[in-house]
């Protein structure tokens, strides 16, 4: 369940990475995903550049993401929902390596979350690796195994 590379970035070669936010309830079942933020820190690319295939490569990490499943936190205790941010890369085969984590290098506009209050809106994902997250709430764990490939 691997959020898919799009065809559009592999066909002009172009890898990055996106923010998502993702929130689950009690159960664990995957009940919203919004972008939050593109980066495309391997090249060169102009601000309109960035907006156009940050859409594209949060649009196919939406929806992989839709499908996946978490373990809760404490299933006994019936927290509420979670949010988690989640950072997903995309990788050409022969581009450029995975990075040390989520970098502020060649980055969109941040979009709000909207089903988050303004507080809850500040976290750093400074560092953040491909598909690890942070949790806003209780700490829930993925039930699908989750491995980065490359194209």
């Amino acid at each position: 369940n691997q959020p898919r590379y799009p065809h559009e970035g592999a066909r002009a070669g172009i890898s990055g990475d996106v923010l998502m936010a993702v929130r689950i309830d009690a159960q664990g079942k995957v009940l919203d995903v919004a972008p939050v933020q593109a980066s495309l820190p391997y090249r060169r690319v102009k601000p309109n550049d960035i907006e156009y295939w940050g859409k594209v490569f949060e649009g196919s990490a939406a929806k992989g993401i839709r499908d996946w499943a978490y373990h809760p936190a404490d299933p006994q205790a019936g927290e509420p929902d979670t949010t988690l941010i989640v950072s997903v890369s995309y990788r050409m085969e022969g581009g450029p390596p995975a990075s040390d984590g989520w970098s502020a290098a060649a980055t969109g506009r941040a979009q709000r979350i909207p089903w988050l209050s303004e507080t809850d809106q500040q976290f750093d994902p400074s560092g953040l690796k491909d598909y690890e997250s942070i949790a806003i709430g209780s700490q829930p764990v993925i039930k699908t195994p989750v491995l980065g490939k490359v194209l």
